[in-house]
């Protein structure tokens, strides 16, 4: 399970972030009483087709008494509201402060894109910070929608959170590019048992010199050098069917 944080100014919409991720819609989050609303969501999102569960946390907007335990999780969510000129400003100082020398992933949230978007009071846009900063461009997210919102953010933030360099390379959601491929074929079951048993044939027993003079260690060398060979060539065809 992977732990996710969820920061923004009050108002800013993290609520509705929350109860999406839950399915909910904005007219079905209407029926539900206040007090019954949690800080807390669980769910699951397929990545590289892999189910995870993500859990997403809900922090009071109070920045300046965050501990080292609201601190720790695998990504952060910046949320701001598009159709609110002050949002965003609060979002850079919670990153500023907190998370600029941190390794922790973050990810920046439009929400309520379906609102007018406002420009935002800060000296730079939310695209100018996220470039400068080496983050994802904002997400736009809504939970005004007819049927449930979408969780293509969602499995945004799990892909984040599993792979935190992935944010650099493949940010989709379709399974279908070079970099999914390749990940759905490196974490599928035959390559996990592949490279187990040959863990298990070359490095079962510690290398002595004698070792290195035995046809059954160069037997063992050889059958791993096969295997990585094939796997090689199957990742090699697996880019140039995805071109």
């Amino acid at each position: 399970m992977y732990f996710a944080v969820v920061f923004g100014l009050t108002g800013s919409g993290k609520t509705g972030f929350l109860q999406g991720f839950l399915g909910r819609n904005l007219v079905s989050q209407r029926t539900i009483r206040e007090e019954h609303k949690s800080y807390y969501a669980i769910s699951t999102a397929h990545v590289y087709g892999q189910e995870k569960y993500l859990l997403l946390h809900e922090v009071f907007p109070d920045f300046d008494f965050l501990s080292e335990t609201e601190l720790s999780c695998d990504i952060v969510c910046l949320i701001y509201d598009v159709s609110n000129p002050c949002s965003f400003e609060y979002c850079t100082r919670i990153f500023k402060q907190y998370l600029m020398d941190s390794k922790t992933p973050c990810m920046l949230i439009a929400a309520k894109s379906d609102l007018p978007e406002t420009k935002q009071q800060y000296c730079m846009t939310p695209l100018e910070f996220c470039r400068k900063h080496k983050m994802p461009p904002p997400q736009s997210f809504t939970c005004n929608t007819a049927a449930a919102p979408s969780k293509d953010i969602f499995i945004k933030l799990t892909t984040m959170a599993v792979n935190p360099h992935a944010r650099l390379r493949c940010m989709c959601t379709c399974n279908r590019c070079t970099f999914c491929l390749c990940q759905n074929f490196l974490n599928s079951e035959l390559v996990q048992t592949v490279r187990t048993k040959l863990y298990t044939v070359v490095f079962s027993r510690h290398i002595t010199h004698a070792d290195l003079k035995s046809s059954t260690f160069w037997l063992r060398a050889s059958v791993g050098a096969t295997v990585c060979a094939v796997l090689g060539f199957a990742i090699y065809r697996a880019l140039l069917r995805s071109r």
